[in-house]
């Protein structure tokens, strides 16, 4: 079958703008994510609706592919990184790379430069893959499971050593820091932590 799903913002009644089609979609009551956005079953007006993610629980049954960056700055002795609240396991919070998921057709680096431009509103140069890694980590009791395209590159322009901050999907704003390249004196663990590696070899030069 097919579904007319609305674009978020859309009433039922108002004119169609640009819907989507969808199809096959059990709406019984459930929601599938298409693309960047989470379909809901709207019985009022007989139509899926999209929801922002901020509303919607992180699905973490499956495994997720992702892309993320080594961000280091001019002088390799540090690297770009958002700040995350305090979890069950990491009561001081965590320091994550920044990227994304994969979407469907996508390149893992198209994914790195758009996630770039989306959340820090920067460019990204020299950029590349340096491995592909697994990620198993648990959050709030929840077991996450990714595999991860792990690149470097240089943004552009850097975050400023102070007050920088980065908008993700769901609108919620995190501070972003640079984070010692030798983790020294670092009080929070870096996700992904088969980054770690790699972060060293990056500040010698490497790629």
């Amino acid at each position: 079958m097919g579904v007319e799903v609305d674009h978020a913002g859309h009433r039922c009644g108002e004119p169609d703008q640009g819907l989507l089609l969808a199809d096959d979609l059990d709406l019984a009551g459930g929601a599938v994510q298409v693309d960047r956005v989470v379909l809901v079953a709207d019985p009022q007006c007989g139509r899926a609706r999209s929801a922002r993610l901020r509303d919607v629980p992180v699905d973490r049954s499956a495994i997720r592919v992702k892309a993320m960056l080594i961000a280091p700055n001019g002088g390799r002795t540090a690297h770009a990184v958002s700040v995350h609240a305090p979890t069950l396991e990491n009561p001081r919070g965590f320091h994550r790379l920044i990227g994304g998921s994969v979407e469907l057709g996508e390149r893992h680096l198209d994914t790195i430069r758009r996630e770039i431009t989306e959340e820090l509103g920067a460019a990204v140069r020299d950029l590349v893959l340096l491995d592909t890694v697994e990620n198993i980590v648990t959050i709030d009791g929840v077991i996450g499971h990714e595999i991860v395209f792990l690149c470097t590159g240089q943004l552009e322009p850097q975050p400023p050593a102070a007050g920088a901050t980065l908008t993700e999907i769901d609108g919620s704003v995190v501070p972003v820091v640079w984070r010692s390249i030798s983790g020294e004196g670092e009080t929070v663990p870096l996700y992904p932590s088969a980054a770690e590696w790699w972060v060293t070899h990056v500040a010698t030069g490497l790629p």
